[in-house]
């Protein structure tokens, strides 16, 4: 049975971010592909798959006020952009692109080390 990312303790996925981004960035550049090949209903379910991501990031990011709120206003923004009629290809790779950035940041940040139980 699948998990709600709301449930998803945070902790649980804060070691699983780069691939969260990585998996988010994968299913953005599948919704394209399927939107050249003409398969809409394909596109959708790649779209729906980014924003289940983006939820589960929102929920790991609990604690990195600033990108969470990035990864929301990304999760807002493909709401809306991909809901318009006019919507296609051109959101789809921003949103990626948006995706890919953040990723490239979050890689870049000073990890904060937590002393284990043993040495602390």
């Amino acid at each position: 049975m699948p998990t709600d990312p709301s449930s998803v303790h945070a902790g649980a996925l804060s070691g699983r971010i780069p691939a969260l981004f990585a998996g988010a960035a994968r299913a953005g550049r599948e919704a394209v592909a399927a939107l050249d090949a003409g398969r809409a209903e394909e596109a959708a379910s790649r779209v729906a798959r980014v924003q289940a991501i983006l939820a589960q990031l929102g929920a790991a990011l609990d604690d990195s006020e600033v990108v969470r709120r990035h990864i929301d206003a990304i999760h807002d923004y493909l709401g809306r952009r991909l809901s318009s009629p006019a919507a296609g290809r051109a959101e789809m790779l921003e949103v990626v692109a948006d995706i890919e950035t953040l990723a490239e940041g979050w890689a870049r940040l000073p990890r904060r080390t937590v002393p284990s139980p043993a040495t602390a």
